[in-house]
């Protein structure tokens, strides 16, 4: 159990000429994992230490040696992975709820666009002339930070990028969940039954998650 709590506590067992005067051979030195992580001369196995002590040290070389080795955040490549795939996600998806959702309801674009607008800016812009377009630039905007959420996420994670499918998905699904928590807060969700949900959640995975997805991995690919 002292292994697993030095996880949570961040406890590590000390060098044998570290340890207190009187102190057992496994007594814990109170050092944090990010003290040892910057500590590369102070980080080895004693000769006399247990199975679980050596299997601690290597557990905290494995996560400082991970750190070091992290590339930096490449500002300019998220910025251009965000604005590439955000675009792209965000017109398919605006494409699949126009066929799916809005031709079987006989609503326009212009009309669900001013509906868009009207929860960020009020109800008032229901009656206004522009707000299709703002509607349309708020839906731009919110797909560029949601891809760029991602995008953030993808670019230090190799699985995220390999598994383009299975997380896409899942960040769709994520980024449905989440616009629909928002409308809760501002007063603005509608419930309008399961089958529309099932359908705004399947335009979210498959048109929305794995289009960014496969946008992020292929421009990393590009540049490898």
């Amino acid at each position: 159990m002292t292994g697993l709590r030095s996880l949570i506590g961040m406890t590590a067992f000390c060098h044998p000429e570290e340890r207190p005067k009187g102190a057992s051979r496994r007594a814990p030195c109170f050092e944090t994992l990010a003290t040892l992580a910057h500590r590369h001369d102070r980080i080895a196995l004693a000769p006399h230490a247990s199975r679980r002590e050596g299997g601690l040290c290597a557990l905290v070389r494995t996560i400082r040696d991970m750190d070091q080795t992290k590339p930096p955040m490449n500002l300019r490549v998220l910025a251009v992975d965000t604005i590439i795939a955000g675009v792209i996600a965000g017109i398919l998806l605006e494409a699949y709820l126009y066929v799916a959702v809005l031709l079987p309801a006989h609503m326009s674009l212009g009309a669900s666009w001013a509906w868009v607008a009207s929860t960020v800016l009020g109800k008032a812009m229901l009656a206004n002339s522009s707000a299709p377009m703002l509607g349309l630039a708020i839906h731009l905007l919110v797909s560029l930070g949601w891809a760029g959420g991602y995008a953030y996420l993808a670019q230090g994670n190799a699985v995220m990028r390999d598994r383009f499918v299975t997380s896409g998905i899942v960040y769709g699904i994520c980024v449905m969940v989440g616009m629909q928590l928002i409308l809760l807060a501002d007063g603005n969700f509608l419930w309008n039954g399961w089958a529309n949900y099932g359908i705004n959640a399947f335009g979210h995975a498959v048109f929305f998650g794995i289009p960014l997805a496969y946008t992020v991995r292929t421009l990393a690919l590009r540049r490898a």
